[in-house]
């Protein structure tokens, strides 16, 4: 199937960005023999800064993140645990067998080239030339070993992935799958199949030994520091020590990238970056990405039980007031899971239009009027008051959850904001809330199926049930073992659909992700997959 890409013109706010990148409409299933390309980190440039050997040790590049701490799901550094392997890839330690590339297409990386040989059955060839970090080769063993713990300890890959056996022989690792996964090679960009020696002890806080430029010094609930691979196998990383500082606060951030205490930063509060523009100090760069922030009702509490008000609750929600006002328009207006520029994206999908008339009418007819005259409605003596959970480490959630807040009232719902640490309070909600709001990739393989995987799985917290819900697991399963990629678009749509028809869930936005660099930072710039940061062509002016 071929892909469209949806290109971002430059923004100016004064200063045009110096890098807006492009997304893919889909991608490709991959099902061909892939061969010959690099397996290289990434498109970025260097800086041709001359650094040598003798002088890595002295050089630190200090980086400043938002999406990385002990509480939040990728705290630690082991990519077989939660969503942990994101920090793995993220800042340099580890590298999958593939990759997406900027353009949406799958990639080889640690691999060389596959084969779906039938069905249920892959063939991939491992590069001959790749090392862990301590030295030992990489071959058809290593990577076998390292899926099978990564199986035994993470529910999320075991589901997604479906292998039931592998066979290793020299470079060649054959894979069979439990069933038809005709997007197994995507499900293998996910962070959590990035490539580490288990043959030596892991653990996530000193001792994960991956292929990359960087080897993992230390990881605390706030920082994480590398170290250069001087014998990385796929080019010479530029600096000697990375420490990667975890800020829960956008104006702190700001604050110490301003003071040169920080080289970088990643996703910096939309507020600050007003700071850095028009200033020939520093450079931003932004790549639109499927990042999206959403929220879903809880289908068993008593005021969300009926799909009317659900809905109502919906269309009353300004979502281009919250793109355009509070995230300083960093974002696209979405309709449901995609932006619109997927072939299975928003374009696609009809979602209910912003509406507070109509929305009023829908309470109305479902018995919700005020009695009393407090603004507030009410039916059978109690007010519509609901508990909205979110969390404060994607620092657009709060600010959704205040728009919503605002949007609400004005329609006579009263929303109290639940507003927690970090997004691991989706183990523990249970069901004390109406409403949860949090951000996913929903296109982290360019897939328009995968997403669904997470709402039945991780996120499958919203109650719902009966034969509406029945049809939408039947459809979805049909789905994911469809191989041909334009019905799996056409099935993707329909899924969508009966999520809008039956006011399951609402995505406000999907976001443009951002980083701030010092002016001459070099091979440092988001990616519209939300995966890969730090890599061997990170530079900067000595």
């Amino acid at each position: 199937m071929a892909f469209r890409l949806y290109q971002m013109g430059e923004r100016n706010m004064g200063k045009k960005f110096t890098k807006i990148l492009a997304v893919a409409a889909c991608l490709a299933l991959g099902v061909s023999v892939l061969t010959g390309c690099s397996g290289g980190s990434g498109s970025q440039t260097t800086s041709g800064s001359s650094v040598t050997a003798t002088d890595i040790d002295s050089r630190v590049f200090n980086y400043g993140v938002t999406a990385y701490s002990g509480a939040q799901a990728n705290g630690g550094i082991d990519p077989h645990l939660s969503y942990a392997g994101w920090s793995t890839v993220r800042y340099g330690v580890g590298e999958c067998l593939v990759k997406i590339s900027e353009e949406g297409t799958i990639e080889p990386w640690v691999a060389d080239n596959w084969t779906l040989v039938d069905d249920t059955t892959w063939e991939i060839n491992i590069k001959d030339n790749v090392t862990f970090s301590n030295g030992k080769k990489v071959d058809a063993a290593a990577v076998k070993a390292c899926f099978e713990r990564l199986i035994e300890k993470n529910e999320r890959a075991a589901s997604g992935l479906k292998i039931s056996s592998m066979e290793a022989d020299g470079q060649k690792l054959t894979i069979h799958t439990s069933e038809k996964n005709p997007i197994l090679i995507n499900w293998l960009t996910d962070p959590f199949a990035c490539v580490i020696d288990v043959s030596e002890e892991v653990n996530g806080n000193n001792h994960v030994i991956g292929t990359g430029p960087y080897t993992l010094e230390s990881a605390t609930t706030d920082k994480v520091v590398v170290k250069a691979n001087k014998s990385y196998w796929n080019g010479t990383p530029k600096f000697g020590t990375i420490n990667v500082q975890c800020f829960l606060d956008g104006d702190t951030m700001a604050m110490a990238l301003q003071n040169g205490e920080l080289d970088a930063c990643a996703n910096l509060g939309y507020a600050n970056l007003p700071i850095f523009e028009n200033n020939s100090n520093f450079e931003i760069n932004s790549a639109a990405t499927s990042r999206s922030y959403m929220f879903v009702f809880n289908t068993q509490s008593e005021e969300f039980s009926d799909v009317n008000v659900r809905k109502a609750v919906t269309m009353a929600i300004n979502k281009e007031g919250f793109v355009n006002t509070l995230m300083n328009g960093f974002g696209e207006v979405a309709q449901l899971c995609y932006p619109a520029s997927y072939e299975f994206g928003d374009s696609k999908v009809k979602g209910p239009e912003y509406n507070q008339e109509e929305a009023k009418k829908l309470l109305a007819d479902a018995g919700w009027s005020d009695t009393d005259g407090d603004g507030y409605l009410d039916k059978d003596g109690k007010t519509f008051e609901i508990n909205w959970v979110t969390y404060r480490n994607r620092i657009e959630l709060p600010l959704l959850a205040e728009s919503a807040q605002a949007s609400l009232k004005e329609i006579g719902i009263k929303v109290n904001i639940d507003d927690r640490e970090s997004n691991t309070v989706i183990e523990d909600v249970s069901k004390d809330f109406d409403i949860y709001s949090w951000a996913v990739v929903t296109a982290p393989y360019a897939d328009g199926i995968t997403f669904f995987n997470e709402l039945l799985t991780n996120y499958n917290i919203h109650g719902w049930s009966g034969e509406e819900y029945d049809k939408f697991v039947a459809l979805y399963n049909k789905a994911s073992q469809e191989t041909d990629s334009e019905k799996r678009a056409e099935y993707s749509i329909e899924l969508q659909q009966m999520l809008v028809d039956n006011g399951i869930l609402c995505v406000a936005s999907h976001n443009t992700m951002n980083i701030v660099t010092k002016a001459g930072v070099t091979g440092l710039a988001p990616h519209p997959s939300d995966y890969y940061e730090i890599t061997a062509d990170l530079d900067m002016p000595q």
